[in-house]
């Protein structure tokens, strides 16, 4: 099913199903969080009775292997490497040569909890005791990165990450209490060797985003407060005091729901959450502001992945549907202006994001912060416009016959003197700043000036 538009609803999202897992011949009992694992949208594994089937997403192509001595298995994000464990014993092989590639024998005192493929050459795995890294070059063998805080309760891990600088690394897991499931949540940071306190949260993951001219990693995760549940999107490695801490409310339909995942995308700068009960949560991610939220499933979500670009997400539920979920660009910012009736945010999100859809808010900006003299404030709004709808003819013809202030340049001079800091004009601003040099006083060396701006590429 994709999520169109219908009698006039803009709809944020595109929802297709790709598969039916139980279609594809995978048997109903197989399909169980502890028996499938999804590494990356490309395929999805699950052990079965006496094999292990391996289906493409894409293609809907299952390979069966006659593997019975298994406990879980697990595809290489971007190979046909696949990692098998039994009880301690991890293998890794090369499918398309049929060769065994790598193995390791653990220690028979600590059971492996959690396993998954941090990148396409390093798999981390959880013990009862500590986790560990390995990785696939030459001989390498496990690095343990840190010991797991002791906890008297039967906890579930179920992901693990580490920061795109290797600074940062995250435990999830949950845990029953009475006739409920918590969160339970462990950060640790490399350098210092030091824990954060354990915390009971759900759907931790890192973010990545420019703030300010720096580049900020974001640990974001949800926590029960009272009778309800709170968003924190947090900046690891930040101690100054423009540091982002960031609380948001949310409204889960159930009482017992939980986040089970929160996915960011880097492209559209929001962070994907889906719950066990089949909510979708679409939230921005430098505000915490709530999107959007759906029921995209009548049964429970156990399982979700970024898509290879990181723009979308995968999911697969209970009865092994595998959907996909991406952001319907051309209504996303049409949808926060005119659903939420929230035309700041469509702004800043459309200006951070580059997308289409409040062209007609920045026209009335740009012409609001002219007609109130504010001519700098008017220039970076149509230099940094999302898609460039300010950089035309019409804004260049304004700024022309915009009033001088006393003592400082034409308007339209500070626009092309700030756009030549920036980067290249395009052809509209090439021609206006050629026709104002040219035009400038006798004796002031025009040429030599677009000789050099040419040679910078400036032009």
């Amino acid at each position: 099913m994709a999520m169109n538009d219908s009698n006039n609803t803009l709809h944020p999202i595109k929802l297709q199903s790709l598969i039916q897992l139980r279609q594809l011949g995978i048997s109903e009992n197989s399909i169980k969080y502890n028996n499938m694992t999804l590494e990356s949208d490309k395929c999805i594994v699950i052990k079965e009775a006496t094999k292990l089937s391996i289906v493409n997403i894409s293609t809907r192509n299952v390979v069966s292997l006659p593997v019975t001595l298994v406990d879980s298995a697990i595809m290489n994000p971007s190979s046909n490497v696949l990692g098998i464990r039994y009880k301690n014993n991890l293998q890794i092989f090369n499918l398309d040569i049929k060769t065994k590639i790598k193995t390791i024998e653990l220690n028979n005192n600590d059971d492996i909890l959690y396993w998954r493929w941090l990148d396409s050459r390093t798999i981390s795995y959880v013990t009862s005791k500590s986790v560990y890294h390995w990785s696939m070059e030459n001989d390498s063998k496990p690095e343990k990165k840190f010991d797991i805080v002791s906890d008297e309760r039967k906890v579930q891990c179920i992901n693990y990450d580490s920061s795109q600088d290797g600074n940062w690394l995250f435990l999830q897991s949950i845990a029953r209490k009475n006739d409920s499931i918590e969160g339970v949540l462990q950060l640790f940071n490399v350098p210092s060797k030091k824990y954060q306190p354990k915390m009971t949260a759900n759907g931790g993951c890192f973010a990545y985003s420019n703030i300010n001219g720096r580049d900020a990693t974001l640990f974001c995760f949800t926590k029960k407060d009272g009778n309800g549940t709170k968003l924190f999107i947090v900046e690891v490695g930040n101690n100054n005091a423009d540091s982002l801490k960031i609380q948001r409310d949310i409204r889960f339909e159930k009482d017992n729901d939980f986040m089970i995942s929160m996915i960011p995308s880097p492209k559209y700068g929001c962070i994907y959450g889906c719950t066990q009960q089949g909510y979708l949560y679409i939230f921005d991610l430098l505000t915490g502001k709530q999107i959007f939220y759906h029921k995209i499933s009548n049964v429970p979500i156990f399982m979700a992945v970024s898509t290879a670009d990181n723009d979308g997400i995968l999911i697969c539920d209970r009865n092994g549907k595998i959907s996909s979920i991406i952001i319907n660009e051309n209504n996303y910012i049409q949808y926060i202006k005119q659903q939420l009736n929230d035309p700041q945010l469509a702004m800043q999100i459309a200006t951070r994001c580059d997308l289409p859809g409040c062209e007609d808010l920045f026209k009335q900006r740009f012409i609001q912060l002219i007609s109130s003299l504010q001519y700098q404030q008017a220039i970076r709004l149509a230099i940094n416009s999302p898609r460039e709808i300010l950089r035309t003819p019409q804004t260049i013809q304004t700024l022309q016959q915009a009033p001088t202030a006393a003592g400082s340049p034409p308007a339209d001079l500070q626009y092309y003197t700030l756009l030549l800091q920036q980067g290249t004009l395009n052809e509209f601003e090439s021609i206006g700043l050629c026709q104002r040099i040219l035009n400038a006083k006798p004796g002031q060396p025009g040429i030599e000036k677009i000789e050099k701006f040419l040679k910078e590429k400036k032009l």
